[in-house]
């Protein structure tokens, strides 16, 4: 291979930003909506959300409730942690049961995938605990 060549392929791979890092930045400027939760369709009557800003800060709706938090994500890895929930009163057994679930998965997410329009939160042994679908950029 010519010098040329060398120095050609290097600079190319030295300033393409890895797959990786495209998709940690694709997590915000984005909100997504549940769309499976532990494999279990989230019914289409539950209103869900979850967004993630640039400064590690993410907020939602988990079916009854608001929620915000704080998440750390590098590479593939993601984790949420200090999160407040509003404590709004819910006598829709779906809703609580979908509420209840996300509170779990978060707590349980270790790592993320993006594929095309999905988001996937998944847990240890690579067990997909979340799917969820992008609904708007900004």
């Amino acid at each position: 291979m010519s010098k040329r060549l060398t120095a050609a392929v290097y600079m190319v791979v030295m300033l393409t930003p890895s797959a990786a890092t495209a998709m940690e930045g694709a997590l915000t400027g984005t909100s997504w909506r549940f769309i499976d939760l532990n494999g279990r369709t989230v019914p289409p009557c539950v209103q869900t959300s979850i967004k993630f800003m640039a400064d590690g800060g993410t907020t939602g709706n988990s079916g009854c409730n608001g929620f915000s938090g704080d998440y750390v994500s590098s590479s593939t890895d993601l984790t949420f942690s200090n999160f407040g929930w509003t404590k709004m009163f819910c006598n829709d057994g779906k809703k609580i049961g979908v509420e209840i679930t996300i509170q779990r998965e978060l707590k349980d997410t270790r790592h993320f995938k993006i594929a095309g329009s999905m988001l996937y939160f998944i847990g240890t042994e690579d067990r997909i605990l979340a799917r969820l679908a992008a609904v708007s950029s900004d």
